[in-house]
């Protein structure tokens, strides 16, 4: 029974099912019957066909109709036409689309989306193609649904702006460009818009905006604010977009937008700046064509831009350079040199650093368009940059040398990098080599006339396994022609001198004061170091190949991967003697700004350089007779002395190894050539020393071991003295600055070289200086000045002035003999004067009136006495308030302070001497602030 009830059930069933049939088959195809809600206009809507958005650079074509349903109505179902802005906005809403249809079916495809029952289409999501677009509706009575498809093709990508320059002057003169990168498309007003945060939440209203209007295709708009001054360096014929719309550059973040309101940073396309930093103020930023990425939204990356000073976009890049840095012209794409420059661009473009340059052609920068700097430097297989004489090739980031080709850096030429890290690449990895490639670094020696003319070297090159063969002593000055046993290296944590005797030279230990005092500072490289690399940032001195006769100048060529980023070289603060002097050396293929350098350095080293020189008097011999630990020994006045106030050079008829190559001796004085090394001093710990590429510089490279006194023109007010004697000369220096300080300050003073057979210094101060820093000139400045002579005795000597700078050029210059009671004017002639003392340090006065001293305390009111083992000090009126003990002996870049007593209030006081202090330095301070400085010998 229950079996056959579920049997008729099944036939009732089948009975009903073809039932339903026959219905929907008449419905279809004989008698359509629909429900009241419906009409015929609804069933099957239909997209027109074509239908072609074109605007802004994205092409949406709508193809022919492909229906399920093989019925061909003649109503148009859908709206006709539809304006797109571009591939980053979206057909907000695919329904509007719909006229007659159901409105309740459901849009599907690539590039749909559905947000709560919204369909929207969006291109950028879509992509380049063809995509299928779906409409599907379900019938509410029981019909059967229906789809409808059409076709979206994406032609085109749409171009995006992008700011591709800012300057801000202040406040009063902002400028922003901005770039269609588009060839063929154009950008339609209403599309995109400058929107500003000014300090302000970015995820609030902004603070104020503009439409960017119509940009067409590769075209470059620039808008100005307010009464913005037109910059000398704006492209001819620029058409200008006044806008009410100010940055700065402080604080400030500027986007580009599809929209204008609460969302607009949400909409953004590109952005630029940092809220809390001050990325723009007085400067103009140009968008680099190294940039990983333009226009950009995830952040402001400075290191997709090169920044312009004002002074270098208005004075050296004019509407006529046809660079990037000219407001209202960016080129985006590679320039290339193949006989002439070229890029994608119709008008001619040159190199700046913000292009992407290849070299497809042999370049000479003597030849074919000299110096120049790129973002990303390539030399195409097989080709030829040579950087000549005082010219220099720069890359903000990579230097790629393709297979064979060569970089040849000859003498005086710069490679320069700017930036340590580039794009996650780090130091030398930005530097690459193809198969058979080159990089060339040559150098050359000036003024050598003797076999025995030291030079101090220091190598370009990178301690990398490509340079095994080539940067090491035998490759570099092999033996012969070169002396192997006059090449040496200087080991920083060696030198100790601890004073011992007054005795002059001496060849037997304990040697004499001023140098090591077991002789292991300097070395010679034995034959497993000759084969090694040389060390970066480390120096190394040598004399010339052997048998040079009285032409003793040669080259040295450096092949290899130069050095590159950032450099640490360990220096020494030595005890027990107080020692801190360090050799070290350019390790990079350009010049290097000591200025900078010590700013890097700041706290580690003190803001002095001291520099070999030649001295021409005794043609680079060493004599008998000098100071020194053996029977022949060179002139200890030989170096060169650089702080960033001025540069002494102590034997003025000797050589400067600086020189001021542009002329104006500001930021130019201090310009170290590659490949020479120098000493510093720490200040008082060992530590790391830092090179790294800031302190590069593209000024002339072409002072290296140079044989020429520095001809600097400085428009400070600076006074440079000399002391001569038949034998030698020393040189003081003298500025009056602004920022100037008259008390002792290690950066901007230099101390005396103790130790010096002829020193020359102001008494000013606490200290011998020998480079000595005042406040503002007065025509009423006095300064004390003071005399060592250790060799000889009743000898002539004379004063005289070597160079006056600023408004001194116009004052008169006189120096107070209070022995004789003479006021000179020294700006006529030299004064000579005659003088058996080793030290005279109450004589003489350098003044700008010629009027006699006054008011002095009488050295007949202070008594000092300097016996074997004690100091005693007595003041007949004044009481002794300080006095400071100093070693001069010992032959230094700076005296060793032996004991310093403060607050003593009493007019007689002894003081315990070591024995082995054979030549103090005593000064007294009274009371009254008068200073009585006395040298004792013993």
């Amino acid at each position: 029974m229950k079996l056959f009830y579920v049997l008729i059930n099944y036939q009732q069933l089948l009975k009903i099912t073809i039932a339903i049939l026959f219905v929907l088959i008449f419905n279809l195809f004989i008698n359509p019957i629909y429900s009241q809600e419906v009409n015929s206009k609804e069933l099957l809507p239909k997209w027109n066909k074509p239908v072609i958005f074109d605007r802004f650079g994205k092409k949406y074509e709508l193809k022919d109709i492909d229906l399920n349903l093989k019925r061909d109505l003649q109503e148009e179902d859908i709206l006709s036409t539809h304006v797109f802005s571009c591939n980053n906005s979206i057909i907000p809403d695919l329904s509007n689309y719909i006229l007659n249809a159901n409105p309740n079916g459901v849009f599907s495809g690539n590039g749909v989306v559905n947000t709560n029952g919204v369909f929207s289409f969006n291109p950028a999501i879509a992509g380049i193609g063809s995509h299928v677009i779906e409409y599907l509706v379900n019938s509410t009575i029981g019909c059967p649904s229906y789809i409808i498809k059409r076709e979206i093709e994406v032609t085109s990508v749409c171009p995006k702006p992008f700011i591709s320059q800012t300057y801000a002057k202040g406040t009063e003169s902002t400028y922003i460009e901005i770039k269609n990168p588009s060839t063929t498309e154009t950008i339609f007003a209403g599309t995109y818009f400058a929107v500003l945060y000014d300090g302000v939440n970015t995820g609030g209203m902004p603070t104020s905006s503009f439409d960017i209007g119509i940009l067409l295709p590769g075209e470059v708009k620039v808008f100005q604010t307010p009464n913005a001054s037109v910059p000398n360096y704006a492209a001819i014929g620029l058409n200008l977009f006044p806008i009410d719309f100010t940055f700065d550059g402080q604080s400030d973040v500027l986007v580009l937008s599809t929209s204008n309101g609460i969302t607009a940073f949400n909409d953004r396309i590109d952005l630029v700046g940092t809220d809390g930093t001050d990325w723009c103020l007085d400067k103009s930023l140009v968008r680099s064509n190294c940039a990983v990425q333009y226009p950009r939204i995830d952040a402001f990356d400075l290191e997709d831009w090169v920044e312009f000073t004002l002074d270098e976009i208005e004075n050296e890049y004019g509407e006529n350079s046809k660079t990037n840095a000219v407001l209202g012209r960016h080129n985006d794409d590679t320039l290339t040199w193949n006989t002439s420059w070229t890029d994608g661009s119709t008008d001619e473009s040159n190199p700046d650093r913000s292009r992407r340059i290849n070299i497809a052609n042999n370049y000479n920068t003597s030849l074919d368009g000299g110096s120049f700097e790129a973002c990303s430097l390539t030399v195409l297989d097989n080709q030829i940059l040579k950087i000549t004489a005082n010219d220099y090739v720069s890359s903000e980031g990579f230097v790629n040398v393709q297979d064979n080709a060569v970089i040849n850096v000859e003498n005086n030429g710069s490679l320069v990098q700017v930036k340590d890290q580039f794009q996650g690449t780090v130091g030398t990895d930005l530097i690459t080599r193809g198969t058979n490639s080159q990089i060339n670094i040559s150098r050359t020696t000036v003024g050598l006339d003797a076999y025995t003319d030291y030079v101090y070297w220091s190598t370009p090159l990178a301690n990398l396994p490509i340079n095994n063969n080539t940067n090491t002593a035998n490759n570099l000055f092999p033996s012969p022609p070169f002396n192997s046993s006059r090449f040496y290296g200087f080991e920083n944590a060696n030198f100790q001198d601890i004073p011992n005797w007054f005795n002059g030279a001496s060849s037997t230990s304990p040697y004499a004061n001023g140098y090591d005092d077991n002789l292991d500072d300097y070395f010679i490289l034995t034959p497993t170091q000759r084969a090694q690399q040389l060390n970066a940032g480390l120096g190394y001195i040598t004399w010339p190949p052997s048998a040079c006769g009285t032409n003793c100048n040669y080259t040295i060529t450096f092949s290899g991967t130069p050095n590159n980023g950032e450099i640490t070289v360990p220096v020494y603060h030595n005890a027990p003697s107080n020692t801190y002097t360090n050799l070290v050396g350019n390790p990079y293929p350009s010049a290097i700004n000591l200025d900078r350098f010590f700013e890097v350095n700041a706290g580690l080293i003190d803001p002095v350089a001291f520099v070999w020189g030649r001295s021409l008097i005794t043609d680079d011999t060493p004599i008998s007779g000098n100071p020194g630990p053996y029977p022949l020994s060179y002139n200890e006045d030989s170096y060169l002395i650089y702080n960033p106030t001025m540069i002494i050079v102590p034997n003025s008829f000797g050589n400067a190894a600086f020189d001021d190559p542009l002329g104006d001796g500001i930021s130019d004085s201090g310009d170290l050539s590659s490949c020479q090394s120098f000493f510093v001093q720490t200040t008082t710990a060992s530590g790391n020393l830092i090179f790294n590429n800031s302190i590069r510089t593209k000024v002339a490279n072409n002072n290296f071991a140079k044989n020429s006194n520095h001809q600097s023109v400085e428009k400070d007010n600076k006074l440079w003295l000399n002391l001569k004697n038949d034998k030698a000369s020393s040189q003081l220096g003298i500025a009056f600055l602004e920022k100037g300080h008259n008390e002792y300050n290690s950066k901007e003073d230099v101390k005396n070289i103790v130790g010096r057979s002829l020193s020359f210094y102001t008494k000013s101060t606490l200290e011998d200086l020998i480079i000595d820093t005042q406040s503002n000139f007065n025509v009423d400045n006095t300064i004390p000045l003071g005399v060592t002579c250790l060799k000889d005795s009743n000898q002539e000597l004379s004063i005289s002035i070597e160079k006056v700078t600023g408004d001194l050029k116009n004052k008169t210059i006189y120096l107070e003999d209070k022995l004789l009671k003479i006021i000179a004017d020294i700006t006529q002639k030299p004064y000579t004067f005659q003088s058996d003392l080793k030290f005279i340090d109450d004589r003489f006065v350098l003044k700008f009136n010629n009027l006699k001293s006054s008011n002095e305390v009488s050295k007949n009111e202070v008594n000092i006495i300097f016996n074997n083992s004690y100091l005693e000090i007595i003041s007949a009126t004044k009481k002794i308030k300080k006095i400071v003990l100093n070693d001069i002996y010992t032959q230094s870049f700076n005296s060793t302070e032996i004991e310093q007593l403060e607050n003593l209030n009493c007019n007689n006081i002894s003081v315990c001497i070591d024995e082995k202090y054979k030549i103090i330095s005593v000064k007294v301070i009274l009371e009254d602030g008068n200073v009585i400085t006395k040298k004792m010998i013993k």
